[in-house]
């Protein structure tokens, strides 16, 4: 979900920075799946998510993901998410507990991106941000999902936006709170970082290729925008959206007011950040997503 760890580390980014949101149904059609790996996705009468799984059986092998159907959570889901000490009981931050505020609406599925937390996959020289969407649109498939919200924050904005460039169909709103992008001053901050998680990863693992995690990591952080796409598919991007620009050395400030900028009808939340802001972002949040709720 997009609420991230305190840590900036490409490892903590990519864990929990990201959501998709499904509206609430009956009881009898809610998604059923919760804290689960791939080796538990074929639940039974399930026809049409068995279908997609078997079809992306290598897309979704080893991915962790967490099913929310209302704010009841447990102590692992506080800790995962970075900004909760345990249930009910709320440490100052400067965001929303979005798995919290959304599930009372929502289905909130949250997902360990490939290679963070608990979740393990290749990792090849052509990988790149598509291979994160089609992880995405893949685990979709397998719920039975066609349209969703999504909900990204850090580099989950990127997530998004990836998602709005591959299945412009099929993402109704896209939340972007905290985008990544290139800063003007700190240019290697995320080649940097990359570094650092490159080597924890060799250091548990032996099957991986030094020229692919090189290429892996200029696929994802050679651009000078917000990495994912460029600039022209961000003035055409037919998803509704909400920014929420950042103002550190990963969300640089220059580049949530260019988004602001160039995204055609976007909505813009410029003072949402810390426990002065909280009701206001909640608020904003609920009603973005309600207002392009099919």
């Amino acid at each position: 979900m997009a609420v991230m760890t305190k840590s900036f580390t490409l490892k903590h980014h990519l864990k929990t920075s990201f959501g998709i949101l499904t509206k609430k149904k009956s009881s009898a059609s809610k998604i059923k799946y919760n804290h689960f790996t791939h080796h538990h996705l074929q639940k039974p009468g399930a026809s049409h998510a068995d279908i997609k799984t078997r079809r992306r059986r290598n897309l979704l092998r080893g991915l962790r993901v967490r099913s929310h159907r209302s704010a009841v959570r447990t102590r692992r889901d506080a800790v995962a998410s970075g900004d909760v000490a345990h249930p009910g009981r709320r440490i100052a931050g400067p965001w929303n507990d979005w798995i919290a505020v959304l599930s009372e609406t929502y289905h909130v599925v949250a997902m360990d991106q490939r290679n963070a937390g608990q979740s393990r996959g290749d990792v090849a020289a052509d990988h790149g941000w598509h291979t994160y969407a089609a992880d995405h649109l893949a685990l979709m498939d397998h719920l039975g999902v066609d349209k969703f919200h999504t909900l990204g924050g850090c580099i989950g904005s990127s997530f998004c936006l990836k998602l709005c460039e591959m299945a412009p169909g099929r993402v109704t709103a896209a939340v972007l709170q905290n985008p990544i992008g290139l800063h003007p001053v700190e240019t290697t901050y995320f080649p940097d970082s990359f570094a650092e998680w490159a080597d924890e990863q060799r250091a548990i693992r032996s099957d991986l290729d030094d020229k692919a995690l090189e290429s892996f990591c200029n696929n994802m952080f050679s651009g000078d925008f917000v990495f994912c796409v460029d600039r022209d598919f961000a003035r055409r991007c037919p998803t509704p959206t909400l920014v929420m620009p950042g103002d550190d050395v990963p969300h640089p400030a220059a580049t949530g007011q260019e988004l602001a900028r160039l995204l055609p009808g976007t909505e813009v939340l410029n003072d949402w950040k810390g426990p002065a802001h909280m009701d206001e972002q909640r608020d904003a949040v609920l009603t973005f997503l309600a207002r392009h709720t099919p």
